[in-house]
């Protein structure tokens, strides 16, 4: 019982890409949405302004498209991450 307390049952890769494939599939469905319905297009922009973000015209595009594009590829998978090496064991510290 320790043992599976401490280390778990295995299957973490799964539970991972299972994670990961939910989180991709929001943030699709979330640009699709903005993208293409036009109510929601407008509460969009009618939030940034309220928020005073600026460049509105290029962000209102720009916002749910990287939400479109990126969303299979969640953070941590398009670049690599450090945190990748670490759980690997591909990163060691050096001591000089």
């Amino acid at each position: 019982m320790r043992d599976i307390l401490l280390a778990g049952m295995g299957g973490t890769l799964p539970a991972i890409a299972a994670m990961r494939l939910a989180l991709g599939s929001f943030f699709v469905l979330s640009g699709v949405h903005k993208l293409t319905n036009e109510e929601r297009h407008k509460t969009f922009v009618e939030t940034l302004r309220v928020l005073g973000i600026p460049r509105i015209g290029v962000l209102q595009w720009f916002v749910p498209g990287v939400e479109f594009f990126g969303g299979p590829w969640p953070p941590g998978h398009l670049f690599g991450s450090p945190l990748d090496e670490l759980s690997n064991g591909g990163c060691e510290l050096q001591t000089d």
